[in-house]
């Protein structure tokens, strides 16, 4: 982000930045009652798109993961590019597999275990509806949050304690919250072009790919759907954020990531941040002004979001059902993550959970290692539970941040300096950060 003056209309930036960024807050965090139904303007949009559209969006699915798979073994032929892609391909084939038994019922005598209402038939009723119309609305409107000037105003004031809190540059405040209400590949792929660029350390970028770049608020959506939180949406945006980001400050110093080294891109000139002086809030409003001044018009910016977020829709839609259907049917019928779930009872015991409430959540914060999505459909198929476990269960997957299918491929395919096990270890101690701290907040405020 830059703070350098740029000519620009003043009018016309005032406009924008006040119009879109009301717009944005008031649809992702005000709350009217359409119905009898008391949620966020975003969910009731989401709702009504169902409504209209939930008929056709398994068949929009299949055509979605056509297209992936011409662009995977095809256009972009990225299936051979190295392991880890060569998986996601798997997934992606599966994936288009599982959607066309769920419509057609083909494979159901070969494979009975497979059509248990809660694996495939929960996969086609509750998730694919769910998260396409939540991902493709937050997409639409999330410019009115993200592109006229509110995250480089609030960046440019949570400059002075990034560096105490969290042990990165102001700069990381930006991407931290971009990456949280955008799309966790972005957070990734900006942090990589900042520790290229010799601005970020490599223990800076480690901090911030695993710490901040976590699931979108579209996702959340989706989450909070899921586990009946919608009436708690604000409470729930909220106090995930606050642990994510607590967790991070954490994080940062124990090992493994305080171990990392305070060094530069190989053969860069380093180019650290200087700090802000005189009046933060004065540079704080000049650079939200200027990027709202800057930024083209609403539908332009609508445009550019669409065809950005197209290829995480794509992706998403894509590997999720083969992710989760495995995750699910390891669930229900082997006892894999039933017995590593056990390694989380000690940080759930204290919040009285009933017996029935403690094997769903220990089996679902296991289950997170596979896919963000799993451990929640897991829990989300098990029956009624209590408000403190759907909360964890909608928080875990978003604190947790990293997760085998789609954010180790990520991470992986860049030069931030972390293997596979340290993620696996940071994966684990924001577990169980995350289980105490949104337990302990969940048990006072909502129980």
């Amino acid at each position: 982000m830059s703070e350098q003056h740029t000519s620009f209309n003043k009018s016309r930036a005032l406009l924008l930045f006040f119009l879109c960024n009301a717009i944005g807050i008031i649809i992702f965090f005000v709350s009217i009652t359409i119905g009898g139904k008391n949620t966020v303007v975003l969910d009731h949009i989401c709702a009504w798109f169902r409504s209209v559209f939930g008929s056709v969006i398994p068949w929009i699915t299949v055509l979605l993961m056509l297209y992936c798979l011409a662009d995977t073994f095809f256009i972009r032929k990225i299936w051979k590019k190295n392991a880890t892609e060569l998986l996601m391909s798997v997934a992606k084939l599966a994936g288009l597999g599982i959607v066309i038994m769920g419509l057609t019922g083909l494979g159901a005598e070969t494979f009975p275990s497979l059509f248990d209402k809660r694996i495939i038939p929960f996969v086609m009723d509750n998730l694919i509806g769910t998260m396409f119309t939540a991902l493709l609305v937050a997409i639409f409107f999330m410019p009115f949050l993200v592109d006229y000037g509110l995250l480089e105003f609030c960046g440019v004031l949570l400059r002075p304690v990034m560096r105490p809190l969290f042990r990165t540059p102001g700069t990381s405040a930006v991407i931290a919250v971009t990456a949280f209400v955008g799309s966790f590949t972005i957070g990734v792929l900006a942090t990589e072009q900042m520790y290229r660029e010799g601005k970020f350390t490599a223990r800076e970028s480690v901090i911030i790919t695993t710490g901040f770049s976590t699931t979108s608020i579209a996702m959340m959506m989706v989450l909070a759907q899921m586990m009946g939180l919608m009436e708690h949406w604000s409470f729930y945006f909220w106090t995930t954020l606050l642990i994510t980001f607590g967790i991070t400050a954490v994080t940062a110093r124990i090992w493994p990531i305080s171990r990392k080294p305070e060094s530069f891109f190989p053969g860069v000139t380093p180019r650290p941040e200087q700090p802000v002086s005189g009046d933060v809030l004065r540079h704080a409003w000049e650079a939200g002004l200027t990027r709202a001044g800057t930024q083209a018009t609403p539908p332009v910016c609508v445009l550019r979001s669409l065809k950005l977020g197209f290829r995480m829709l794509v992706t998403m839609m894509s590997t999720v059902p083969a992710f989760a259907t495995l995750g699910l049917y390891l669930g229900f019928n082997t006892s894999v993550f039933q017995y590593l779930g056990y390694i989380f009872a000690p940080f759930l015991l204290p919040f009285g959970l009933s017996p029935s409430d403690m094997e769903v959540a220990m089996t679902a914060s296991a289950m997170g290692s596979v896919d963000m999505m799993v451990g929640p459909i897991y829990a989300a198929s098990a029956g009624d539970l209590g408000i403190v476990t759907r909360y964890l269960m909608a928080l875990v997957p978003v604190s947790m941040v990293a997760y085998l299918s789609g954010y180790v491929p990520c991470i992986k395919s860049t030069e931030i300096p972390v293997t596979f096990s340290e993620i696996f270890l940071i994966w684990f101690e924001r577990v169980v950060l995350s289980l105490l701290a949104g337990g302990a907040i969940a048990w006072l405020f909502l129980a």
